[in-house]
């Protein structure tokens, strides 16, 4: 088959160093492996880095069977900005040229976001008669409304009424729906305003936990060593990496940090990542040496730090999107076999850690209470051990690349086959 996947903010397989490669690339990666000729259109712009891999399209060879179709749009200093609508507005229409240059795919797999590109894969499937999935990752644009102050909120509304109007076309007229969650899918049929049907259904987040070469794997140790963080440390070892920006709530991790320090607790936080609140943070935890910032670290690094530490944080905001999703960062630390420490204690992931004793969750906010839990896992370091082999039970079960993407390869495959 000829199947097109239309993505445009995950790294690629071309881009330089170790990559760590996300939804989108491992099933392209499970589509090639099943025979099949993969196209995926996506941006010249390096959505992570915030930096441009080409100024210009670029048509690129990975191998036999795939290609990648960098359509260039300009980029942007922030997420959150008018330049980022204005690079996605030329992307849809980049694509919609460029698709006609192309031989007809049998079956096209876009993500939403975002929704201009979604719209004009559904409008380019009614045309040619191609069926069109769109794949929910984040609740495009109703989130945009929810960061203005409640009196706003209806004037934003107003003003993002296009686009809501095409992420209820986009919906609407795909397909089918699929999503991270069953909850992510509900509101894409939601949104598109359709009855759910037996194509409608979630794929959990993917991850490959596979090692990095001998030689990475080797540096990266190093690097640790040279951290303070051992092999086998005696101090109770927490870690984070990702954005550190407004999404991800690490000023309560480090005031809970600072306390369970002060009443005696040895344990070390570990920050890995860079964003626009770098600096607030570390402003925040200064003069405790126990509160590591390394900035950006490779996947070997990241490797061996997940199997050095006894905990992952994964402190999310109390907002509906994230209640209903699974997020990659949960799973990658599964991946480790290590337990989860999460907020708010509601939600999706919540649920998933009580249900599988794999991870404990805390009320957003509450410092005294993220400090209660580190005082009573370092205490009860066994506990740690139980929830550590149900975690890496659990993503064996449910959410190892290899399983997730070979399912969802044969829905592709179904779906092209009954069009």
């Amino acid at each position: 088959m000829n199947i097109w996947l239309v993505q445009r903010a995950e790294p690629l397989p071309i881009d330089e160093g170790q990559q760590r490669l996300l939804r989108t690339g491992l099933l392209a990666e499970s589509l090639v492996q099943r025979g099949h000729d993969v196209l995926w259109w996506t941006s010249t712009f390096n959505h992570s880095l915030k930096t441009c891999r080409s100024h210009k399209d670029a048509l690129i060879h990975v191998c036999d069977h795939y290609r990648i179709w960098m359509m260039h749009g300009g980029g942007y200093k922030k997420n959150r900005s008018v330049s980022r609508f204005v690079d996605q507005r030329i992307l849809a229409r980049k694509f919609k040229v460029s698709a006609n240059k192309e031989a007809r795919p049998d079956i096209i797999i876009c993500s939403l976001p975002s929704v201009e590109l979604c719209l004009a894969c559904v409008a380019y499937g009614r045309r040619m008669n191609v069926p069109v999935v769109l794949d929910m990752r984040d609740m495009w644009p109703d989130i945009f409304v929810d960061v203005f102050p409640r009196p706003l909120q209806g004037l934003v509304r107003f003003g993002l009424g296009p686009l809501f109007w095409e992420a209820q076309k986009a919906c609407s007229m795909a397909t089918a729906i699929c999503g991270i969650t069953d909850a992510f899918v509900d509101w894409g049929l939601a949104r598109g305003q359709r009855k759910k049907t037996d194509f409608d259904k979630s794929f959990p987040m993917g991850y490959k936990a596979a090692p990095p070469q001998e030689f990475f794997l080797q540096e990266a140790q190093k690097y640790w060593d040279a951290w303070g963080v051992q092999e086998e440390p005696k101090e109770l070892v927490v870690c984070f990496s990702g954005a550190v920006n407004w999404q991800f709530d690490l000023e309560t991790a480090i005031l809970a940090v600072r306390k369970a320090l002060s009443k005696g607790v040895s344990v070390k936080f570990i920050i890995c990542g860079s964003g626009d609140r770098l600096d607030y943070f570390k402003k925040l935890a200064e003069g405790e040496p126990n509160i590591i910032f390394t900035g950006f670290i490779d996947v070997a690094k990241l490797y061996v730090l997940m199997r050095r530490s006894a905990l992952g944080l994964d402190p999310l905001p109390d907002r509906y999107d994230y209640l209903a999703s699974i997020n990659n960062k949960a799973i990658e630390y599964f991946s480790a076999g290590l337990p989860v420490i999460s907020c708010p204690k509601s939600g999706v992931l919540f649920e998933l850690l009580k249900r599988h004793n794999c991870g404990l969750s805390y009320t957003h906010g509450n410092v005294d209470e993220l400090a209660g839990l580190l005082l009573q896992l370092n205490r009860e370091r066994g506990e740690i051990n139980q929830m550590a082999d149900k975690a890496k039970r659990l993503f064996e079960e449910r959410f190892s690349a290899e399983k997730v993407y070979q399912e969802m390869s044969r829905y592709i495959e179904e779906i092209a086959r009954t069009w």
